[in-house]
């Protein structure tokens, strides 16, 4: 076992692609020591622990359970999930992360990140990269693109109201590539030196 430590937000996993549960996951299995991050003990957080991993509760947009989170740990995994808040809690984490010395952040974001972006929450994708580069913590921003997971609810959800199968897929010149949140092969994102 390691005898770093790494934060994982959004460990539990919510309705979304649930990145943080499987990162855990991973990360355990290498033998990496996990601080998961969730906003309340259920089920899931509970089959985290069994896992192996430290179990935090608390809020990304509460600065002192940030800091208790952060404390001790080298790395961050950060994934904010689709909804308001963004902004705060990447200056939440960014203050925690810098006073406790954290060499190495992990920064998911949803599609694209540019002050030109056609959306709020790429523009702030964007402004959340801004904040984490300043903070000096070693951020790195995986833009990960639409995920399999996403996709598949918006399917079984036309599908049983509306009788067809509706998907965002833009003009016949539009690719939308999709990637799955739990990976099947070898996870080459997260080498031992690093965490």
């Amino acid at each position: 076992m390691s005898d770093q430590m790494v934060l994982v937000t959004g460990a539990a996993g919510g309705r979304q692609g649930k990145t943080g549960r499987h990162v855990t996951a991973m990360l355990l299995e290498r033998g990496i020591r996990v601080r998961a991050f969730v906003h309340r003990i259920d089920d899931r957080s509970e089959h985290l622990r069994a896992l192996g991993a430290e179990v935090i509760e608390g809020d990304f947009l509460d600065i002192l359970s940030v800091q208790r989170a952060v404390r001790d740990v080298s790395s961050i995994y950060f994934a904010y999930p689709v909804q308001d808040g963004l902004l705060d809690a990447t200056a939440i984490i960014a203050i925690a992360a810098h006073d406790a010395g954290i060499t190495r952040l992990i920064n998911l974001v949803m599609l694209r990140s540019a002050p030109d972006a056609p959306t709020p929450r790429m523009r702030q994708n964007y402004l959340s990269e801004q904040v984490f580069n300043w903070a000096a913590i070693g951020a790195a921003h995986a833009r990960a693109t639409v995920f399999y997971e996403n996709l598949r609810a918006l399917v079984t959800t036309s599908l049983a109201a509306q009788g067809t199968i509706r998907l965002p897929w833009g003009s016949d010149k539009t690719v939308v590539p999709l990637v799955a949140a739990r990976g099947r092969g070898t996870c080459r994102c997260w080498p031992s030196d690093k965490f």
